[in-house]
């Protein structure tokens, strides 16, 4: 599990401490996944606050975070196979996306958010469904309905809006 903020890591370690469960393994990793290999400034504004996110500059709640791309994350850990994963990064999904093409190919299943805040406003979700076609994955949209809408292969221009949306992949 990855958790950029420091407060909602440290909630979340004290829940894996109480789980007591011998069913999975949960290892947990303060950082942010990013393009950018160091270090980045994060708001903390609270434990799961929608408002905790990497930022440019200073801000009153922000920390420094160690940060990494996915590539570099799934070689460090020794990765070979990844059945689910979830990305939920207030407007950075497609900059953690084409941060780890290598870490995706081993991906059954994976879940992510579009919208128009944050990274999303220098991206286009036409060529991240291109992108991520390239590495095995096919894709759809989750509607308000909880009927899917493929997106690979059946690319609509109108598809490429800036309202929330979750993007389901897989193999």
């Amino acid at each position: 599990l990855i958790e950029a903020s420091p407060s909602t890591a440290g909630a979340l370690r004290q829940l894996v401490k109480q789980s007591k469960t011998d069913s999975f393994q949960m290892e947990l990793h303060n950082l942010a996944i990013n393009k950018v290999r160091g270090s980045v400034r994060f708001v903390d504004a609270g434990i799961g606050r929608e408002k905790n996110q990497i930022i440019q500059g200073q801000h009153a709640k922000s920390v420094e975070v160690p940060a990494m791309n996915l590539d570099d994350l799934c070689a460090k850990l020794g990765v070979t196979k990844v059945d689910i994963l979830k990305i939920d990064t207030e407007g950075y999904d497609a900059e953690v996306l084409y941060s780890g093409k290598q870490c995706l190919k081993k991906v059954s299943h994976l879940e992510f958010e579009c919208h128009g805040i944050g990274a999303w406003k220098l991206h286009s979700l036409s060529k991240l469904i291109s992108y991520l076609e390239l590495v095995g994955l096919e894709c759809s949209f989750v509607g308000r309905d909880g009927v899917m809408y493929r997106l690979t292969q059946c690319w609509d221009d109108k598809f490429e809006h800036k309202s929330w949306s979750n993007v389901v992949c897989s193999r």
